[in-house]
């Protein structure tokens, strides 16, 4: 019977196995995309994977032999101590965040997964760690957590206003006339409105930034969109709003035509309540591609602002007594990204306002 070329009978042919497991592991280790590295009982670096490098910025020569407290903030050094003694006990620790230091001196955070290594008589010899950059995650996890404060405090003040209006009529209902009932009643109507559409701009603002929300862009004819804009939300009273598109007329654009006229809307009604007398939409065909722009000469944003403009939740100084939610602007950009369109904010050399749409030419 012939035996396996890895039998004790072979053992050339198992030392060979060997050696191809261990060139295997090594090679699955060189290409992993997350860091790994070895510590010894000293707590001294002996191995270094080109992910490591990555994620780190030293490069192999540079950090092998060094300690491995070298990646460690000053803050956290005592707790890295405790965490290499009991890894040399024999204990595992799995999936535990950490700030490490790069090269640079910049703080990344890393999930770590540290283990021990044993030798053939079961004692631990060296620790191996699995570091992953979290760094985005941590910073989606605090995203999240801010809008879901924001949208709450937001949804708090008109369920407030309604929970105390229904306790104003049940405790007065006998007493109080027929005008002052129709009153209450109205104010709910409207603290129940800014509920509504704020839950609708919350699921509208998730869907598109999930990608779940259906877009259809087709080629579009700029100019024309804009002008369809300026006749479905007219100015106000005492607002004046002057139509220029004449260069871009014929260049045609990528878009969803329903979501841009909602984008435009949304833009020229922030411009007639927040900016001047004097509101402007015009559109020409630019080298980025063909751009749409609505401006005012009122008081622009705050300089603080523009920064975070286009972010959940945020609000100029001037909002008068206009019940926004800080959602109007996020949406637009969401919706424009979905088809890739872009805007940005100019604040106008006289003073005012002007945001810039950017459609791409058609696909």
């Amino acid at each position: 019977m012939t035996m396996p070329a890895s039998s004790a009978s072979d053992p050339y042919g198992a030392i060979a196995e060997v050696a191809t497991d261990e060139a295997r592991l090594a090679a699955i280790v060189k290409s992993s995309t997350d860091a790994v590295y070895s510590r010894d009982a000293g707590g001294l670096i002996r191995t270094w994977n080109p992910a490591a490098e990555r994620l780190y910025g030293y490069a192999a020569h540079e950090i092998i032999g060094r300690p491995v407290s070298t990646l460690v903030p000053d803050g956290a050094k005592a707790e890295e101590r405790l965490i290499h003694r009991r890894v040399f006990s024999g204990e595992r620790l799995e999936h535990y965040d950490a700030d490490r230091v790069r090269k640079d001196g910049s703080i990344v955070n890393v999930e770590i997964t540290v283990s021990p290594i044993f030798d053939d008589h079961g004692r631990v010899i060296e620790a191996s760690t699995v570091a992953r950059d979290v760094t985005e995650r941590k910073r989606a996890e605090a995203l999240t957590a801010r809008f879901v404060a924001n949208a709450a405090h937001e949804l708090r003040t008109p369920l407030t206003a309604l929970s105390a209006l229904a306790s104003a009529l049940a405790r007065r209902w006998d007493t109080m006339g027929v005008d002052h009932r129709r009153e209450l009643f109205d104010a709910m109507e409207r603290q129940g409105e800014r509920a509504r559409l704020l839950v609708n701009n919350l699921l509208e603002l998730s869907q598109l930034e999930s990608g779940r929300l259906k877009v259809d862009p087709v080629p579009i004819d700029a100019a024309e969109a804009a002008e369809r804009a300026a006749e479905l939300a007219p100015p106000p009273d005492g607002v004046s709003l002057d139509v220029s598109v004449r260069e871009a007329r014929g260049v045609p654009a990528w878009a969803d035509p329903l979501r841009l006229q909602q984008v435009l809307t949304n833009l020229l009604t922030n411009a007639y309540k927040y900016g001047g007398p004097n509101v402007r939409v015009e559109a020409r065909d630019d080298e980025l591609g063909v751009q749409l722009a609505v401006a005012d000469d009122g008081p622009g944003l705050p300089e603080e602002l523009i920064a975070v403009a286009f972010e959940p939740f945020t609000r100029g100084g001037k909002t008068g007594s206009a019940a926004g939610s800080g959602l109007g602007l996020a949406i637009c950009r969401a919706t424009l990204e979905a088809f890739g369109g872009t805007i940005s904010y100019e604040p106008e050399p006289s003073g005012g306002a002007r945001f810039v749409v950017t459609l791409s030419p058609p696909q």
